[in-house]
């Protein structure tokens, strides 16, 4: 349902985030990103709000501040309607 939709992170590391339309390229994290944040969430959590379409798809990335820390994480989706979260699958890439 389209409408007002509120992400925040919940770890015990510094998190990241990174909202986009359609899909997310880690080669160029620029493209289609829609909203990112580091510290809003209070904590170092991130909390992203955005007005969401109920016709499009959205692509929601939660990494560390600090580059090759894993941890486990929760995102907690309020807003008009559900949210449904699923795996992203990237795209097959070959080296030539």
């Amino acid at each position: 349902m389209t409408g007002y939709y509120i992400f925040k992170s919940y770890s015990n590391v510094d998190a990241y985030g990174y909202f986009y339309t359609n899909s997310f390229n880690p080669s160029d994290t620029t493209i289609n990103l829609l909203a990112e944040d580091d510290e809003s969430g209070g904590y170092g959590q991130f909390l992203i709000r955005y007005w969401l379409q109920s016709s499009q798809t959205y692509v929601l990335v939660f990494t560390t501040y600090v580059p090759r820390i894993t941890a486990a994480f929760s995102i907690i989706a309020t807003g008009s309607s559900n949210v449904d979260f699923g795996p992203v699958i990237p795209p097959s890439s070959s080296i030539s």
